[in-house]
This record gives C-alpha cells, structure tokens and sequence, in this order.
C-alpha cells in the first residue's frame, strides 16, 4: 500500500520537510510530515534506522503541539509500519480522531491496519469513509479498488475504476486503463477485453506512454501465446516503464525474458542460459537486501518466489519446492494477502516439479482466500488465470483440474 509512493516521491518529500525542520527546529507540523514520510520509507525499501527517525521526530512533534492531530497520526504510523503493534496502533488512531475527525487520512489508516489484521469487512468501511470525507481522491478509489480484487469483486472494482475515470485521472503515464481492462477480463474471462483495450489506446490520441502501451502487448502475447511477438514486446519496454510496472509483482526483466524462452521452447542452451542469468540476478538481489538488513519487507517474498520458479523451470525439484516453502514462511510475517500470493507460487512449483495432487490441493484452497491479485503477475491466483496462462499447463489434463475450470468462479471467503 505505501507502495503507491514511488521511492523518489518519498525520497522527495522526505529532503523537503527535513529542510523545513532544518529552518525552524520548533515546526510541529513538519516535524509530523517527516515521521509520516519516514514510516513510509521504513516500510518499503529505506534503511532500518528511519524506524527510529520517524518515532523520533513524532515524539518531538507531540512535546512541541500535544494538541496536533498530525503529531498522533504520525506516532499512530510509528506503531503500525515500525512496530507493527496493530492493536497500539488502532488506540493510538482513535485519539487522532478525535482531533481530525474529517480528515480521510484517519480512515485511510484505519483501513492499512485493517488490511494487517485481515480484517476486510472493516477496510471495505473505512475507505469508503475516506471516499466521503475525500471523494475526488485517487488514491483512495485505489486502494478499494485494489481490496475489490484481493476479493475477486470484479463488477464493483469495475464500477470503481470507472468512478476514478470519472474524476478526470491522467493515464497517460500509467497503467489505470489497463488495469480496468484486466479486471474486465477476469469477469468475463474474454480476452477481447484486453485487445479492445489496446487498440483503444494505440489508435487513439498519443497520450499514452509507449513503454506502458508495449507492457500491454507483451501481456497479451503471452496470453494468446505468441511467445515470439511477447519476446519483442517485451524488449520493446524501457528500463523506466518496466521499473515501474515491475514494483507492482516484484520481478526482474530477465525473469520476464526467462519465462517467454521456457514458454516458447526455445533452444535448450539459449533457454538454460536465460533461465541462469535471471535466477543470478535475483539471488544477487536477495543477498544485496540481507546485506543491507532490508530483509523481512514486502518484496522479499517475491524475489524468493521467483527463485523458487526458476529452480523448477531449471529441474532442480529439490531447491524449488524448498525456496517456495522459504517465501511461504517469509511472506506469512508480512501478511495473509502476501501468504496467499506465496501459496499460489509454491503451487506452481509443484506443478512444474510431477506434483499435481499437491499443486491442486493448494488451488482449491487459494482460490476461495484473499490474494493480491494483479495484471502481469506470475502467480495471480483466479479463475480465468488458470484457465488462459501457459504456467498452468502441466495441469491441463488432470480430471481435478479440469473440474476447476468446468465451475463458476468459488466466492472469496473474507
């Protein structure tokens, strides 16, 4: 969720508001902002030591104004991204309201909190809230849009998009448009959802960005499985567009570039080499962010996961199947969502590794759970996921299987 700041933005706010403090050391308000955006920060990608920044200069804000509102969101921030004390962090938000009660930020973070304690009966009420208190922001259309899919409530997370359309929202440099075409798509499961989407874009005025354009084309290739055309696509999108859809699900371009050659059968050397430089990336990764004493944030799961998938594709069962449990494990301290995502990723590597029955088992689960659920994403777990993606395919003539996708859609259980 805070991930919908891009790190530059958080960076950004973070050297201005220091700046702010820098001037006049008595500024309450600033002070405030800085904790807020170092929360932010902590709970992505910024260094361990901004947990005690944020908590420092929120107590500091708190003994300059006891009465600002701010100072106590800021600490209520402190408890929930830095701690991770849900429960402080609701108590500490019910006396923030009472000195912001119509401010959508309190909602706002009521509905992250609820998000942590898998509670999403609630969340659904306090973004609405939000909406009331703020109806023209985007942001919060996003964040319920996203929950509608964590849910798989396709029509109503259609009917948000289209209320954040309303708004007048610019996508030329983003992919909102695609996104709703997806959700479209996961309703239906037709995929001229999607083609309709892209022509709309391509023929229509040049605002679209053409990175995101070709990130839509690539998708689609290699859903209709036309692994030649995804592999030019897909060289097509600059290092930028794909930096940031890939903040989205985590993956590299060479996992992206691996995944087309195993899909495409291509040369059995060209495929291993592929297969072998995107899985030294990763690791690089991973170890780059135990270095760093980054681990244990959002994305470490991901990256585990993506190693985990190249271990099978390389026929290495034994490490797959253990690097899939590691990001179970890893991803359940951050999450339900995050678990469920992980979930779908070992079962995957069961399917690609001669075990089915496990693979299914774990289908017949996930699919009635809450998961993060997102275009692109390797390990989406839906309906009409496994009915068009490629990975699913050692599954395909499995009577199990088959009886999954001869059914409607199982209803989230939330």
């Amino acid at each position: 969720e805070i991930g919908s700041y891009s790190a530059d933005q958080v960076q950004g706010a973070i050297g201005l508001y220091q700046q702010a403090v820098d001037l006049d050391p008595n500024f309450a308000l600033a002070r405030a902002r800085l904790s807020l955006c170092a929360s932010r920060w902590v709970y992505s990608d910024g260094p361990p030591e901004w947990k005690a920044k944020a908590r420092t200069e929120a107590e500091e804000a708190l003994r300059l104004r006891p009465d600002l509102g701010e100072a106590r969101l800021a600490l209520t921030h402190c408890y929930l991204w830095g701690d991770r004390d849900y429960d402080r962090a609701l108590a500490e938000l019910a006396r923030t309201a009472e000195t912001l009660p119509n401010s959508a930020e309190v909602p706002l973070t009521a509905a992250f909190i609820y998000k942590q304690q898998n509670r999403y009966r609630e969340r659904f009420a306090a973004l609405r809230r939000a909406e009331t208190l703020d109806p023209r922001n985007a942001k919060v259309l996003g964040y319920l849009t996203n929950t509608l899919e964590w849910v798989r409530d396709w029509p109503e997370a259609l009917q948000t998009f289209d209320r954040v359309a309303a708004l007048g929202r610019d996508d030329s440099t983003h992919g909102w448009w695609w996104s709703r075409a997806n959700d479209e798509f996961q309703l239906t499961g037709d995929i001229n959802a999607l083609k309709k989407a892209i022509t709309k874009k391509a023929d229509g005025p040049p605002s679209v960005s053409s990175g995101w354009l070709n990130q839509a084309r690539y998708e689609m290739a290699m859903l209709e499985r036309d692994y030649t055309e995804a592999a030019r696509f897909l060289a097509a999108v600059p290092p930028e567009t794909f930096r940031e859809v890939s903040g989205w699900y985590g993956h590299s371009k060479a996992f992206d570039r691996a995944l087309v050659d195993v899909a495409g059968n291509m040369d059995a050397a060209a495929k291993q080499q592929a297969l072998e430089q995107a899985l030294e990336l990763a690791r690089g990764e991973y170890a780059t962010r135990l270095s760093s004493g980054a681990h244990g944030r959002p994305d470490d799961e991901k990256i585990q996961g993506d190693i985990a998938l190249l271990y099978a594709f390389l026929g290495r069962k034994e490490e797959a199947i253990r690097e899939a449990l590691r990001a179970v494990e890893v991803a359940s301290v951050v999450g339900e969502l995050e678990k469920n995502e992980l979930s779908s990723a070992l079962a995957m590597v069961y399917a690609h590794t001669g075990e089915p029955e496990k693979a299914i088992d774990l289908i017949e689960r996930l699919l009635t759970e809450p998961s993060i659920l997102q275009h692109g994403a390797v390990y989406n777990m839906t309906l009409t996921d496994l009915k068009w993606r490629w990975q699913w395919d050692p599954l395909r003539n499995n009577p199990r299987f088959q009886k999954i996708l001869a059914g409607p859609e199982p209803k989230t259980v939330y």
